[in-house]
């Protein structure tokens, strides 16, 4: 078994801070801070899901608007199904982190109901990059249910249609983006952000399915580093860093070094984040590179045997190495 004190010292974040030299910057703090409470869904209301939700249908209405696209009805009524079907489900923390981040980082005079709405806009539209990101995994990955039901492509009369569909899901953000915030000063770093975000977690998915090609497939490639990659290219941008970098620009927070430094501590967020969700078993620890421990059994000349229990060393699809210990 991997010893703890390999684990402690490979999960040992560095700390950072932000200078509290202006009432902005510290909300700026205490908004990293409140985004995890946000990723675990402890810090959002019902009120304030409900009020999420409730802007969900005028997304849909805006997107398939029949005035200006009246002459493919069959492909506007198509679109509305696609998205109801992937873009609502889920818990929505992407989304709501945004809207949180927002309360905390405007100022008090700027939370209007119009603000409010235009963040919860925004926020669903960081939920279609992610209900475009898993159609498009789920076909990747041959998988069968996604939320309790059939994926997307699995159900009858869509198939490989969904490929489309995804497009359509993610052509929507840009869509939603000019409708309603091209008037406003921040919406080229809007656009901007969104891009550079979705090529950044497009590298992540490449990576991931290049560490799975069993044609090519090197133990010596199974290490910490390469499962760090992953994690913070195909998770911890969009995740974590996109939403909140979209609420400070909205707040009027533009200033090059404060993004920085919330992003070095965001996508650490998204690492420990990571590393909490890399399976569903109450006891698990990441090993040490494949590689190494490879090289260790070999040294000791025969295979581990642990009396407390059986390990089983799995390359699990985008969430790195991991021992999974039963009996503990």
């Amino acid at each position: 078994m991997v010893g703890k004190e390999y684990v402690s010292n490979n999960l040992k974040r560095p700390t950072y801070s932000l200078a509290r030299d202006s009432c902005a910057q510290w909300n700026t703090a205490r908004t990293l801070t409140t985004l995890s409470q946000a990723a675990a869904g402890t810090a959002v209301s019902k009120d304030e899901k409900r009020e999420f939700m409730a802007v969900f249908p005028d997304i849909v209405r805006d997107l398939t608007d029949a005035g200006r696209h009246l002459d493919i009805p069959d492909a506007t009524k198509w679109y509305a199904k696609t998205l109801q079907y992937n873009v609502p489900g889920g818990k929505k923390n992407r989304g709501m982190a945004l809207v949180l981040g927002y309360k905390f980082l405007a100022n008090s005079k700027d939370l209007t109901p119009e603000n409010m709405r235009l963040a919860r806009i925004l926020g669903w539209c960081v939920e279609l990059l992610q209900g475009f990101y898993l159609v498009t995994d789920d076909i990747i990955d041959q998988a069968t249910t996604r939320r309790g039901r059939p994926c997307w492509y699995r159900n009858p009369g869509v198939g490989l249609t969904a490929i489309n569909d995804a497009l359509l899901i993610e052509s929507g953000i840009y869509q939603l983006l000019r409708r309603h915030f091209r008037n406003k000063p921040y919406y080229v770093d809007l656009i901007e952000l969104f891009h550079d975000v979705a090529l950044k977690t497009n590298f992540g998915q490449a990576l991931d399915m290049l560490s799975e090609q069993t044609r090519d497939l090197k133990l010596e490639n199974f290490t910490m580093d390469r499962y760090n990659s992953i994690v913070k290219y195909k998770t911890a941008y969009y995740t974590f860093q996109l939403p909140i970098a979209l609420a400070m620009h909205m707040a009027g927070i533009g200033d090059e070094e404060r993004h920085r430094q919330a992003k070095t501590i965001l996508l650490e967020m998204g690492h420990f984040f990571q590393v909490q969700s890399a399976e569903k078993v109450p006891a698990f620890r990441f090993c040490m590179p494949g590689v190494e421990r490879r090289k260790e059994r070999k040294k000791k000349g025969k295979q581990a045997d642990h009396a407390s229990g059986q390990q089983r060393l799995s390359h699990s699809r985008g969430w790195g190495i991991v021992v999974r210990v039963r009996g503990v």
